[in-house]
């Protein structure tokens, strides 16, 4: 049987989640000036999302 965390989640929105394992939006104390996303941010956030879940 495959885990309930591995199935699409369906948002209010019409958005689908590929599974259950997100992770929320956050600063990771790495902001440019002004408290923006900068490029390591985007780095970041690019390789948690070529990882899989999520």
């Amino acid at each position: 049987m495959t885990s309930p965390l591995f199935t699409p989640l369906p948002l209010a929105g019409g958005s689908v989640l590929p599974n259950r394992l997100v992770k929320a939006a956050m600063e990771e104390n790495m902001a440019d000036a002004g408290q923006l996303p900068g490029e390591r941010i985007r780095r970041l956030y690019a390789r948690w999302s070529a990882g899989g879940p999520g």
